[in-house]
């Protein structure tokens, strides 16, 4: 009795381990795929967050004071677009020239569109674009078992109109 007991104890462990052989590698492509989904969540909300600064800036920025029927958005050196786009991509005014590194690995200021936008053919709006190319924690490319590979890397992309304050 004991010798049937001992060996019917040693198939179940041997079963355990082939269960746990198969349903490991699902499992752990899960929550690799879920820690992705977060990492894409955290920064598409940087990306908000950093969108929102510029655009709280360009509000203001964009109607000088004593011209209130007109939004100037200053397209030169160092005016309020660049600032504006050194704002969301650096955090600050000076951009690459200053003490922060971007807020996002691999985010330019050419990532940033700024337009005017109209209403009944007057420009009262401002429209700030992003565009971010998204890279996985993992890499930019999965190889497949039929010897294809899968691009990964996408574009984050998010855009705000507001209304130039004067």
């Amino acid at each position: 009795m004991n010798a049937m007991r001992s060996k019917s104890s040693q198939l179940q462990r041997g079963l355990a381990m082939v269960e746990a052989m198969i349903v490991l590698p699902v499992i752990l492509l899960l929550g690799m795929a879920l820690a992705e989904f977060g990492h894409i969540l955290l920064l598409y909300n940087t990306l908000n967050k950093a969108q929102q600064d510029g655009a709280t800036f360009i509000a203001r920025a964009a109607i000088p004071p004593g011209v209130p029927d007109q939004i100037i958005l200053d397209f030169s050196a160092g005016g309020n677009v660049e600032q504006t786009a050194n704002i969301i991509v650096y955090g600050d005014i000076d951009g690459a020239l200053g003490p922060n590194p971007p807020v996002l690995k691999g985010f330019t200021t050419t990532d940033v569109t700024i337009d005017l936008a109209t209403v009944d053919g007057k420009a009262e709006y401002v429209t700030i674009e992003i565009a971010y190319n998204f890279s996985t924690f993992f890499g930019d490319f999965l190889s497949s078992f039929a010897g294809g590979r899968w691009d990964l890397r996408f574009p984050l992309q998010t855009s705000i109109t507001v209304r130039a304050l004067g």
